[in-house]
Formats: structure tokens, C-alpha cells, sequence
């Protein structure tokens, strides 16, 4: 069920086949986790202290249609912005590991994508002399190598529709005409629960290699602060908002 081409001027089916949904239709994604997901993150954010009223912004129409909705692109969002956080938590137990500061790891690794600079991390580590913190790098990079290839089809994939001729039905999915692979929008849940799981990992490991206690058990909505000094100091006199639960 791979395409082998893609077009944007027009959708060519033969008569047996129904034109693509003219919107995304919701039903399609419903389930008892996805319902759930979407209620918590609805009472959530009708309690966070910062509020963004959408229905008064105005925002251009993009020139192609996405395949989903907003809760969905909102996964999507979710995915890339994780991947950020991991990939500069990668990037700081590499100038660790080699002892470099930022200019030298520039010069070094800043071509390189995540993967091959965990396969770096692992290598420079084989001679360690903590057996622990290479079994928790070596188990973070496993898991972000492992992550990789779905995270690129989500971020850099092709969004659209897809005709499914064994179930005769439309799916939205992305394609990669490089890879000459996909990931259908309803493995996207699946796969964002797979990330987070590896986003703890990867900290854990971070923490435990730069030295910095490690937070026990499952700790979410910690936040990443740039600032030249601690919030309260005279020079940052106001820290961040509250803690916003998502």
C-alpha cells in the first residue's frame, strides 16, 4: 500500500473509487483513548492560566488541506517539539563526553542528526568506566534510534490522502517519496506515547551522566528555562508563568 507517486494538481482515481473526504471526518479517529486524551486536554487547558481564545484569531488558510484535526495536528506538534528537547539533551552528554565546549561540538557534530550522533555518544562511551551510565546512554540511544524513523516520516513526511484499495476507503497518512515508506495518521497516538517513553529515558540519562540528581519515578511538566540568571535574581526579576499541566 505504498504509493510510488504523488501529485498536487489533481487526484487521479478510477470511477470505483470515491473522492477524498472534503473534510477530515473525526469519527474516524475515535476511540476510548483518543476521547479520553482529548476531554483531559480540554479541561486542562480550561484551566491554565494562559489562554489563547482561537475562535477570535484569524489565520490564513494554508494552500493544501491537512489531512486531520486540530487535536491531532496538535500530536504532531507534540512529537516536534519532544524530538527538539531530546536532541539537545544528546547534544550536552556529547560536549561531556568529549570534553568539548560549544564551538568545538559545532565544528564536530552540527551536520550530524540525532542517530548518528547517539552512535557517536555509545562509541565514546565503550570505555567508560561507569557501567551503569553506559547501560542507561546505550538503552536512551536504542530508544531514540528506534523512534527515529517514524518521527521523520511525521515531520518530514508528505501529508495527504491515500486510497486503500483493500478496504476501498481513503486514509490519511504520511508519505516520504525518498524512504518510499508511510505512517497512516492513526498510528500517530501510538507513536507519540513511544517518544514520551523515550523522552524520560534519554533525561534520566542526561541527568545521571552531567551529574545533576535524578528525579525518581515518572516526572512530567518540568519546564526548559533560558535565562542569563536564576529567575527572582535583580537581572531576571520575574520567573517563568505557573506550572500549565498538559
Amino acid at each position: 500500500m505504498i504509493p510510488t507517486s504523488y501529485g498536487v494538481i489533481a487526484v487521479l482515481r478510477d470511477s470505483s473509487q470515491p473522492a477524498p473526504p472534503a473534510a477530515f471526518d473525526v469519527t474516524a479517529f475515535l476511540t476510548p483513548q483518543t476521547v479520553r486524551a482529548a476531554l483531559g486536554h480540554l479541561f486542562r487547558c480550561a484551566f491554565s492560566p494562559i489562554q489563547l481564545d482561537f475562535a477570535t484569531m484569524s489565520l490564513s488558510s494554508p494552500r493544501y488541506q491537512f489531512p486531520m484535526d486540530d487535536f491531532q495536528l496538535s500530536l504532531i506538534g507534540r512529537i516536534t517539539l519532544i524530538w527538539s528537547q531530546i536532541d539537545m539533551q544528546i547534544d550536552h552528554m556529547l560536549m561531556k563526553a568529549f570534553d568539548i565546549n560549544h564551538q568545538q561540538f559545532d565544528h564536530l557534530f552540527s551536520n550530524r542528526t540525532v542517530t548518528p550522533k547517539c552512535e557517536s555518544l555509545r562509541n565514546r562511551l565503550r570505555t567508560w568506566p561507569d557501567p551503569e551510565l553506559k547501560s542507561l546512554v546505550s538503552r536512551a540511544c536504542e530508544k531514540v534510534k528506534s523512534c527515529a524513523p517514524e518521527r521523520n516520516l511525521v515531520t518530514h513526511g508528505i501529508w495527504g490522502w491515500y486510497w486503500n484499495s483493500e478496504s476501498n476507503t481513503w486514509e490519511a497518512q504520511s508519505w516520504s517519496r525518498s524512504k518510499n515508506n508511510f505512517i497512516k495518521l492513526s498510528e500517530i497516538p501510538d507513536f507519540y506515547n513511544k517518544l514520551v517513553d523515550t523522552s524520560f529515558d534519554v533525561d534520566i540519562a542526561h541527568e545521571r551522566f552531567l551529574g545533576l540528581p535524578v528525579e525518581a519515578g515518572n516526572i512530567s511538566n518540568r519546564r526548559i528555562i533560558f535565562a542569563s540568571s536564576a529567575p527572582g535574581s535583580a537581572s531576571s526579576p520575574s520567573g517563568p508563568p505557573p506550572d500549565i499541566m498538559r
